[in-house]
């Protein structure tokens, strides 16, 4: 009777703790950084940059380099590009639209090296996903 006791408390202890596993609550709420069209508008000090994503490890803190094919909006003159492919929420997937294409965002100092922080569109906006 005591094993049981132990185990059912056991079961209730992972069952109420919260999980990183729990799933977006809607698909159309998924939201991606690598899209096949830029906004209409761009401000500026925003950057387009056509990438790949080559598969390889992530560097520490979130950090993904890609490889830049061109540069769409903005000014930038690396080859490759760290980027912040993190993941806030469970609808936060990165590269549910692939590893390669437009990723738009801004240019941020981290540790004294240049990150950009990508900016997260969900599918309902007006950005063209790609399939």
């Amino acid at each position: 009777m005591m094993r049981y006791n132990i185990a059912l408390a056991l079961v209730l202890v992972v069952l109420a703790y919260p999980s990183d596993a729990t799933g977006c609550p809607s698909p159309a709420g998924v939201v991606a950084i690598i899209h096949d069209a830029a906004p209409s508008r761009v401000p500026e000090e925003t950057l387009v940059l056509d990438v790949v994503f080559e598969d390889g490890p992530a560097v520490p803190r979130g950090l993904v380099e890609a490889r830049i094919r061109r540069v769409v909006h903005g000014t930038f003159s690396g080859r490759s590009v760290l980027v912040r492919a993190d993941r806030p929420t469970s609808c936060h997937y990165p590269f549910s639209n692939g590893r390669s294409g437009l990723i738009v965002g801004h240019l941020r100092e981290m540790d004294s090296t240049q990150v950009l922080h990508p900016i997260y569109v969900p599918r309902r906006t007006g950005f063209r996903l790609l399939r």
